[in-house]
């Protein structure tokens, strides 16, 4: 019994030391390279990179004169290179694109010089192995992990933020969200509204507020609290849009400009709520007004910009505004049935000093 074991061993290191390198790789990666180093080489020196089990056996052949042509294994072809200055640094790697199993075997180097054969010569032997694969009862195992840890991570990065519902009228509207994840002090916070292409409605980054990109509707009408890398609060104070008009004045504007691309089939719908009662104030729809649709006290005292959907302006303009007039409108981008946009302005009555 110690015999055989003293044999095993004594045979094991000769077959491992016959090889200069013994590299091992698995099927299917980008590439692997052999290693052989030499020291620096005269230009006229020839290396080939050989197989003696296959035919023909060469596998590489780097030579100064390129014209000079050789036999190359076609299991080979395109799949090998060296470094174009392997004979001044010495690096004589081979490397291999995509091994394959049946490139399992021993590779040896030889260079030459003037036909003559130079020593010695460096013997490798590459092992292309299969991807280990798992046991199907293994799969559900691994998807429920997976499911836990994305779980987990989402619950330390993410936040859930409920709907926030706001009277019309009220001065601002605070929009919060509050994260337990640590902040870096270069992290940039950007607001903006879920639409086609949202736009910029507040933006936080490198510890000052930078509104050079703010969409012109938000423009001096948002703010987030100081130090908010300190308290991790980085929620959004978003006034509401309020225009006042005198009874003595001519029309009204309501604004609601936009830099969103908007699709030119959509149906634009400005409406006037107050308490329960709502009223159609103007509609525009395939590149017309919809007069038929409004109600009666609006009909010919509204107005829009022409191909306002291309122009993104969606203003409405009121003619001969009235007290019976104020209140909330709103005005909504819809298309196929579905409210793509929605914007609200508070039209007020302005106090006249005496």
């Amino acid at each position: 019994m110690k015999m055989k074991a003293l044999v095993g061993f004594l045979t094991l290191v000769h077959v491992s030391q016959q090889f200069s390198a013994v590299v091992s790789v698995y099927e299917g990666v980008e590439s692997v390279q052999l290693p052989c180093q030499s020291s620096r080489l005269p230009e006229d020196t020839t290396v080939v990179w050989e197989r003696y089990d296959s035919h023909p056996s060469t596998v590489y052949q780097h030579q100064h004169q390129v014209y000079e042509h050789y036999l190359q294994n076609q299991h080979y072809s395109g799949r090998t290179s060296m470094s174009t200055d392997a004979l001044e640094t010495g690096d004589l790697s081979l490397t291999l694109k995509e091994p394959q199993l049946s490139d399992s075997g021993v590779y040896i180097c030889q260079r030459f010089r003037k036909e003559e054969e130079l020593s010695p010569r460096f013997t490798m032997l590459l092992e292309v192995k299969e991807r280990p694969t798992f046991p199907p009862w293994l799969y559900p195992m691994l998807a429920v992990c997976l499911a836990l840890a994305v779980a987990a991570l989402g619950w330390y990065t993410t936040i859930t933020v409920s709907s926030v519902v706001v009277e019309e009228g009220v001065c601002f509207v605070k929009l919060p969200y509050n994260t337990m994840a640590p902040l870096p002090e270069d992290v940039t916070v950007e607001w903006s509204p879920c639409a086609l292409e949202p736009m910029r409605v507040h933006e936080y980054c490198n510890g000052n507020n930078d509104l050079v990109g703010q969409d012109e509707f938000y423009c001096d009408r948002t703010k987030m609290q100081n130090e908010l890398l300190k308290t991790k609060d980085l929620r959004v104070n978003v006034p509401q849009e309020v225009v006042e008009v005198g009874d003595w004045a001519k029309c009204v504007t309501l604004p609601f400009k936009t830099r969103t691309r908007l699709p030119a089939d959509a149906t634009v719908k400005w409406k006037r709520f107050e308490l329960s009662n709502s009223w159609t104030v103007h509609v525009y729809q395939n590149g017309q007004d919809k007069s038929e649709e409004q109600d009666d006290s609006y009909r010919g005292r509204t107005k829009m910009m022409k191909n306002p959907l291309q122009a993104g302006d969606l203003s409405l303009t009121l003619i001969n505004p009235s007290h019976g007039d104020i209140g909330a409108y709103t005005c909504t981008i819809e298309r196929d049935g579905d409210v793509i946009w929605k914007r609200s302005v508070r039209l007020k009555l302005k106090a006249i000093g005496f």
